[in-house]
């Protein structure tokens, strides 16, 4: 189940930070991940970064859905975590790959 989808490119966005050919921008479609990311929100997310424990990722899963989740390594083994507890943890070795670290959330408050 994907949980965004790209932000259209008529869309302008003042991200506040320079945006490079491996910036994308992505827009959470669902409540899955509220309420720290809340539905309508955009994503800000760098393709090249390499996640840090803690980050917050785009995963693609079976080479195609991608997910929100956050980045963990536990006893060596990288995984995503989901905020939802009800949601299973995913480990990266299994069929899950990290496709980009989250580095600003632009919610509309209006």
């Amino acid at each position: 189940m994907d949980n965004h989808e790209p932000a259209t490119t008529e869309q302008r966005l003042n991200a506040a930070a320079p945006a490079t050919s491996s910036t994308r921008a992505l827009r959470i479609t669902d409540d899955s991940m509220a309420p720290r990311f809340a539905q309508g929100a955009i994503l800000i997310v760098e393709t090249e970064a390499i996640p840090e424990n803690g980050n917050f990722v785009i995963a693609r899963l079976n080479g195609s859905e991608e997910q929100l989740g956050q980045f963990a390594v536990e006893n060596g083994v990288a995984c995503i975590k989901p905020l939802d507890p009800l949601r299973s943890i995913i480990r990266l070795e299994d069929y899950a790959a990290v496709c980009g670290v989250v580095t600003k959330v632009i919610v509309d408050v209006a």
